[in-house]
């Protein structure tokens, strides 16, 4: 069985910041529909599917459905980027000093 690219493409490009994951959630929900035997969601969000087997061997699987989250908030003069870190619970924490990536960096990345 070959990679879905479709769905991986899909999967990457959905938006899920932490405390945000719904979306992330849906595409689960949808993709699993008709695979599992049962599938429930959790009050945290979690989704827990289960697919019956027909051994007495058990297998888990667990992934995160969050995605790294932050915001640019300032660009220095030398050109480096100062941003905010969106944390779960929909805080916000402040790098006012740290200078992670210069503008230039950026652009070779996206380009």
């Amino acid at each position: 069985m070959g990679i879905n690219v479709d769905l991986l493409k899909r999967a990457c490009e959905v938006a899920g910041a932490p405390g945000f994951e719904h979306r992330v959630r849906d595409l689960v929900l949808n993709e699993i529909e008709g695979l599992v035997d049962e599938v429930s969601v959790d009050n945290m969000g979690n989704v827990v599917a289960i697919k019956r087997g027909k051994s007495s061997k058990k297998l888990m699987s667990a992934a995160h459905m969050d995605e790294i989250g932050f915001m640019v908030t300032h660009i220095t003069n030398e050109g480096f980027l100062k941003f905010h870190i969106h944390h779960f619970q929909h805080s916000l924490k402040t790098f006012d000093i740290l200078e992670l990536l210069h503008v230039n960096d950026c652009f070779e990345l996206l380009h």
